[in-house]
């Protein structure tokens, strides 16, 4: 049940929740370094869930052997998102 998602994909997709004054890096910048996780990277978790069960229909997305816990998820989103902050 692989999936790749490019960081650029998820900056396009933060880009999409987010509507404050700051440009979209120095915001995320900013959010990720709010403990606990800021409620911005629920939004982007909750679209990036819709835009793969889309993309990818014939994939099982019903958390099998492979699934991940929610804050573990959250958690790959900001490590993918600070690699080149």
């Amino acid at each position: 049940m692989s999936v790749s998602v490019e960081r650029s994909r998820l900056v396009d997709l933060a880009r999409t929740v987010y509507d404050g004054g700051l440009g979209i890096e120095d915001h995320l910048k900013k959010a990720l370094a709010k403990k606990p996780i800021a409620g911005l990277f629920s939004k982007i978790e909750e679209k990036l869930w819709t835009m793969l069960i889309k993309e990818h229909p014939w994939k099982d997305f019903t958390f099998g052997k492979e699934s991940k816990t929610r804050a573990n998820i959250l958690k790959k989103i900001c490590r993918v998102l600070k690699s080149k902050l």
